[in-house]
């Protein structure tokens, strides 16, 4: 590295420090903020330093020291960051693979099990045992060279050694649950391939398990020792030594977890909901808000519940219909304790503070409905309740704001925004889907007040005035040589897009390219669109239609307030076990890394959990780096190609006279090269826009015929783009000549329908189709 390149990292490095002296607790946005440029700066410097070559040991310190930046940008314990890390502690260690460096391991082994453990949450061992291995080899290290940092050490091996063996419990206990959920499946079988003998004999084993006390209790009673023995074991580096306090709480924690997973758990946690509706409903009948008549629908129901919940039955029979009661129940409870009152007076009607209690109203039915949904995991739950447990502090929040506009309009931008979108995020947790993106896509965070615009000069000042007296952040404008990466970067941070389809031509392509961007990414889109126009494409949104007037800032406000404080419609299906699936076939080739192999290993133990896969698979990407396929959460469930089949999308307009010619063309090379031809007027599906994205995703190659920039020919490409398909572009006449900006670097194929212009494009076709799908 140069002396210039030195001078720049050791200016970063005394910034870290610095950052971490004036933040001690490393926390709050003025820290994050500063570590951001920290991790800027690093990560600039440790690229151009390995573009430039030189020293391997000046170039390893920076990726340690960019890696270091991470960890403590993430508190220890944010993936996406951790991952990060984790992508530069890998690049660290392969510089000093052959240099002899044993103190620069050391360092670099104790910093990067710090990390591991911090990916790892306390649940994944393979992660836990090689940050494991990493602190041995380290301690032995130290104690020859750096003696000072022994006993540093040391308290991080005990302490990772203490949480081992309370997995080990944790383990233990789940095996427990197992046997009993397989006695529970033969009983469930019923007359599917069971005699009487072995139902018989299947109850027998429930009723000895049972009435032994064995296995749960057991591994409650073990749990308090080790939390007992974790008394005065400090944690990593820089923390404080545990104190009763926490390990009360995680006794407390753990035994919720054993409790949610026992027999009758389910009931458990609905016990803790019912509890908490029943106090509101107390509350409100005390404040006298609560007219007869809805006294008169709930308490039969509150009545009935409540002897549900206290019931324990034994036999799994009843406890299938114990948890069947609750759900109806809960059903039934949800809609009329929606609006619990908490004594305090309710805001105007027609206020700001009315509508946004409305907002949370359905936000509690929808966070209601979802817990109460069948066959839930661990973490899905405990998402569900806290999700609850923010909207009952959020309503408090708001009421409390509701006569102080400034204040309320804090209250929107920090605390309902926020939770608007994680519970839109918790919506579409099991649309998992990983893919690789045409355009760059490092790790972001996505801002709860951060807008995309795309659409016509007009109504995108009318759309800025609107965001800013709402505090909202309007996107800027892209430009520069690269308009399409631009956009996509925009585009990933921003909680709502805000699409104008009032405009006409190319400029109308343009942004359906872009509402294809925002499907395939999962971001909640709203559509403008000119009174009494024709909408280009079923689009399965309501579009908010301007008048050119007035009303015009009235609409775009509403129309706002959809896209963020929306509920998440609930798609069929799922995509979490067709995603592992992927994963493993695509990264568990030979010569994977230890850290991805061992990472494959422990996707079976989310056992289905789309929260807890989702976190695995952002680590997983990390471990790949750039070549990885990122994580998406699509506004439909992902799919894949089949393996080892081909099958070729044909995005094309229908009604040219031209279009039949051309069919014919691409199917005759398809027919050609053994590749299935489809094209989207062919798919039965009466979903549109959901089958088209269904045909893109299973798709190997997808042909895009550009010709007369129709609008659901752009919106598909945006969508095949978004997910890194094998793409050829096309088009007849000017249309090289006349791409919007945000394509305006791709390669587009011009062809015509001549004779010789046909030979050309089945030439084309075929060295395409034989390509090797991404």
């Amino acid at each position: 590295m140069t002396p210039s390149q030195l001078s720049r990292r050791q200016a970063a490095v005394d910034r870290h420090d610095a950052a971490l002296a004036r933040w001690p607790d490393r926390t709050g946005p003025a820290f994050a903020n500063e570590l951001k440029g920290v991790v800027s700066e690093l990560s600039a410097l440790a690229v151009e330093a390995d573009a430039s070559g030189g020293d391997a040991l000046e170039r390893s310190r920076t990726w340690r020291y960019l890696a270091d930046a991470y960890f403590d940008l993430a508190q220890g314990k944010e993936a996406s960051l951790l991952s990060q890390g984790v992508e530069a502690y890998s690049k660290a260690e392969a510089l000093l693979s052959d240099l002899g460096q044993t103190v620069e391991e050391a360092k670099l082994n104790f910093n990067f099990a710090n990390t591991l453990r911090g990916l790892s949450a306390g649940t994944k061992q393979p992660l836990m045992e090689e940050a494991k291995t990493r602190y041995q080899r380290a301690a032995v290290v130290f104690a020859r060279e750096l003696p000072q940092y022994v006993a540093q050490v040391r308290s991080a091996l005990e302490s990772l050694e203490a949480q081992l063996g309370f997995l080990a419990l944790h383990e233990e206990a789940g095996a427990t649950v197992e046997e009993l959920s397989e006695i529970e499946r033969a009983l469930a079988r019923g007359g599917a391939g069971s005699t009487p003998d072995s139902e018989k004999e299947a109850k027998r084993q429930l009723k000895a398990f049972v009435a032994q006390g064995r296995g749960i209790p057991a591994v409650q009673r073990d749990t308090v020792k080790v939390l007992e023995s974790l008394k005065g074991i400090g944690g990593t580096a820089g923390s404080k030594p545990f104190d009763v306090a926490a390990l009360d709480q995680m006794q407390r924690e753990f035994t919720a977890t054993l409790d949610a997973s026992a027999p009758g758990g389910e009931a458990a946690v609905f016990r803790g909901l019912f509890r908490s509706l029943k106090d509101k409903y107390r509350a409100e009948v005390a404040s006298g808000k609560v007219g007869r008549e809805r006294q008169q629908a709930l308490e039969p129901l509150l009545d009935e519940l409540e002897d549900v919940l206290d019931q324990s039955p034994t036999e799994v029979a009843d406890l299938m219909s114990t948890t069947a009661r609750i759900r109806e129940l809960v059903t039934r409870l949800t809609p009329l304790l929606a609006r619990p009152s908490d004594g305090q007076e309710a805001p105007q009607p027609d206020s700001r503070a009315a509508r946004l209690m409305e907002y949370l109203s359905a936000f509690k039915i929808f966070a209601a409905s979802e817990l109460n949904r069948p066959n839930l995991r661990p973490n899905e739950k405990r998402a569900a309740t806290d999700l609850l447990t923010r909207l009952t502090r959020a309503g408090t929040d708001t009421l409390d704001a509701k006569d102080d506009e400034a204040r309320l309009t804090t209250t929107e931008r920090e605390v309902l925004r926020p939770l608007a979108h994680d519970l839109r995020t918790f919506g579409q947790r099991r649309h998992i889907m990983l893919a690789t993106p045409l355009w760059a896509s490092p790790a972001v965070t996505i801002d709860p007040n951060l807008v995309f615009f795309s659409g016509g000069a007009s109504v995108a000042k009318a759309v800025t005035v609107v965001c800013g007296t709402r505090k909202l952040t309007l996107a800027a404008k892209s430009t520069g040589q690269n308009v399409g990466q631009s956009r996509w970067e925009d585009l990933r941070k921003a909680v709502i897009a805000v699409f104008d389809l009032s405009v006409s031509g190319l400029p109308l392509a343009a942004v359906c390219f872009e509402i294809g961007m925002a499907q395939a990414l999962g971001t909640p889109t709203v559509i403008l669109a000119a009174q009494a126009k024709p909408l280009p494409f079923d689009i399965e949104r309501e579009p908010f239609e301007l008048t050119g007037g007035n009303e015009d800032l009235r609409i775009i406000g509403e129309a706002l307030d959809a896209g963020i404080y929306g509920i998440t419609r609930r798609e069929d299906g799922s995509s979490v076990s067709t995603s592992v699936a992927f994963a493993r076939r695509e990264f568990g080739r030979d010569g994977a890394s230890f850290e991805v192999t061992h990472s494959l290993k422990v996707l079976d133990e989310a056992d289905g959990d789309p929260i807890e896969l989702r976190h695995m698979l952002q680590t997983l990407s990390g471990y790949l780096g750039a070549r990885s396929p990122q994580l998406l959460l699509p506004a439909w469930p992902g799919a894949y190609p089949e393996p080892q089949a081909k099958r070729c999308f044909h995005v094309m307009p229908f009604r040219p006279t031209w279009a039949n010619r051309v069919m014919k063309i691409v199917r005759d090379a398809c027919n050609q090269t053994g590749v299935t031809y489809v094209r989207g007027d062919l798919v039965a599906d009466p979903r549109i826009i959901r089958s088209i994205w269904d045909e893109i995703c299973h798709a190997s190659h997808v042909l895009v015929d550009l010709t007369d920039f129709n609008a659901n020919v752009a919106l598909e490409l945006g969508m095949a783009l978004s997910l890194g398909k094998q793409t050829l572009i096309v088009g007849q006449q000017d249309t090289v000549d006349r791409l919007f900006p945000a394509i305006s670097k791709l390669r587009v194929h011009r062809y015509a329908l001549t004779s010789k212009g046909k030979d050309q494009m089945t030439n084309s076709l075929v060295a395409f189709l034989q390509a090797r799908a991404r």
